[in-house]
Parts: C-alpha cells; structure tokens; sequence
C-alpha cells in the first residue's frame, strides 16, 4: 500500500544565480526602489543553493524588486530599468 504524507514548506524566495552578488560582509543582491528605479545593495542570508536558483532565508520581502542580469555593472544609486519578460 502506497501513501502520502503531505508535509508543508515554508513560504520561500527563490532567486536566479545571476542575481547573487558580495558585499564585504557576504552575500548580496541588488534591490530597486520602485519610486526612482534606483539599486541599493542589501545583504541576504541563503538558506540553500539550487542547480538554477537558489533560496533566501532573510533580507528581502515577497514583491520586492531585485536586478538579475547585469548586476556586476552596478553601483549604490543606479538607475536601472525593467526589462520585459518573454510570456
């Protein structure tokens, strides 16, 4: 007999390996304040590493916007702006 048992996972932000940077006190991701489209760097704790992605623990809300491509070519209070996304 077969079964399952469903066992519940914790709200979690997955994020591409392209968005991952370093500050001098670990690791980083670039942010953007929607209002200016400006980037400030914000540490983040990762909780795993993925072969695509990998997964925040702490340091960035759910909806919050941070920069993937392009990140190493950034610096505090850039202007960067949205890139459309392929359906």
């Amino acid at each position: 007999m077969l079964g399952q048992i469903p066992v519940p996972q914790p709200a979690a932000i997955h994020l591409p390996w392209d968005a991952l940077t370093a500050s001098a006190s670990g690791p980083a991701v670039w942010t953007v304040d929607p209002a200016t489209m400006t980037v400030t760097l914000a540490p983040v704790t990762i909780a795993s590493f993925g072969e695509a992605d990998l997964t925040i623990a702490s340091g960035l809300t759910p909806g919050q916007q941070i920069v993937a491509a392009g990140s190493q070519l950034l610096y505090p209070g850039r202007v960067v702006s949205a890139a459309s996304v392929a359906p």
